[in-house]
């Protein structure tokens, strides 16, 4: 999406990639903080659970900048550069879980396929619930 966003020509090509961005990034932060989150937090050492704590920091960046950019067009002062700063958010969050949290979280007792299962029924509640409003 992002990529589809820095080939857009048109402003109203634009503000639906957009749109389209701030709903995943939403979906996916409620998911991680309902599911993910509480369950990597108890899963892991005290030592760690640090990660979680600065994923949760991040998150609240991220939904910041998503309200900023659900609240402007993409004529508004700083829109792509708002967009720009939220890809390059995404980007070093996925990373930071992908080489620390995740590493970490296969070598405790949780369950990652219940986990998985659970935030599958979880995502599509959600999902259900975004678009009906």
């Amino acid at each position: 999406l992002f990529k589809e966003f820095e080939d857009a020509k048109r402003a109203e090509q634009k503000t639906r990639i957009v749109k389209q961005i701030c709903m995943e990034l939403t979906a996916h932060a409620l998911l991680e903080e309902k599911d993910f989150y509480p369950a990597a937090r108890q899963a892991l050492q005290q030592d760690d659970e640090d990660l979680v704590d600065e994923a949760n920091v991040e998150h609240a960046s991220l939904k910041w900048l998503v309200g900023q950019l659900e609240a402007a067009t993409p004529e508004a002062d700083l829109y792509t550069a708002k967009v720009t700063v939220l890809k390059e958010y995404v980007q070093h969050h996925v990373r930071e879980e992908e080489k620390e949290m995740f590493p970490k979280l296969k070598k405790t007792e949780l369950d990652l396929k219940a986990l998985g299962e659970k935030m599958a029924v979880t995502k599509q509640q959600i999902l259900k619930e975004m678009r009906a409003h």
